[in-house]
């Protein structure tokens, strides 16, 4: 192969560092390559867990909305009760104000009438 180089211009040398590169190409194990159908199936394998991630990611926003929503409620029912507990707080101190004020003026009326 080395003696064609040089009838199509190639010195001695280019001739060799030619010959071996081909050679070298030659010696490779292109076992490992991967062909069309394995990128494919690769790629379908890949859709496959994106798509089981997906669906897995969605579940967990569910849980996690619905768990939200529960943590809500308890809120609002806690705050109700709160809200109700202060209420009647605020209504009995007023009976205990408006008493307090019955029996202060009932106090002074006995006081003027004398």
């Amino acid at each position: 192969m080395v003696m064609h180089f040089p009838a199509a211009g190639f010195i001695g040398k280019q001739a060799e560092s030619i010959t071996n590169a081909v050679r070298n190409a030659q010696d490779l194990d292109l076992s490992s390559l991967a062909t069309k159908a394995d990128l494919r199936a690769a790629i379908q394998g890949l859709k496959a867990e994106m798509e089981a991630l997906r669906a897995a990611t969605k579940a967990d926003i569910e849980t996690s909305r619905l768990s939200t929503k529960a943590d809500i409620d308890g809120l609002r029912l806690s705050t109700k009760a709160d809200i109700a507990e202060v209420k009647s707080e605020v209504f009995r101190l007023l009976l205990a104000q408006t008493a307090l004020i019955i029996g202060a003026v009932v106090g002074l009326m006995k006081l003027i009438r004398h």
